[in-house]
């Protein structure tokens, strides 16, 4: 069974592919926005997991609070920032 910092690293890695082809692709075709719908979903899901599951745990440690509030503040800062492109269409 695969840790969760194995989990954590294959869900980046995925996200990285997935922007991958976004970059790689133009327009309004199909792959390219069928890549983006999965980007924006897995990533609002992983950040989401993320958060409730690992960087809670690192919030409950003094040594770990400073890297969760980090973590958390650029998901967030993400979250904004894929809303924005949501909204270019």
């Amino acid at each position: 069974m695969p840790s969760i910092y194995d989990a954590i690293k294959e869900d980046h890695d995925e996200h990285r592919t997935l922007l991958n082809t976004i970059a790689d692709t133009e327009g309004d075709s199909a792959e390219r926005r069928d890549a983006w719908d999965r980007f924006y979903h897995d990533v609002k899901s992983h950040a989401a997991a993320e958060e409730e599951t690992f960087y809670s745990k690192l919030m409950s440690e003094t040594w770990g609070q400073d890297h969760a509030r980090h973590s958390v503040h650029e998901h967030q800062q993400l979250d904004d920032l894929m809303e924005e492109l949501r909204e270019t269409d």
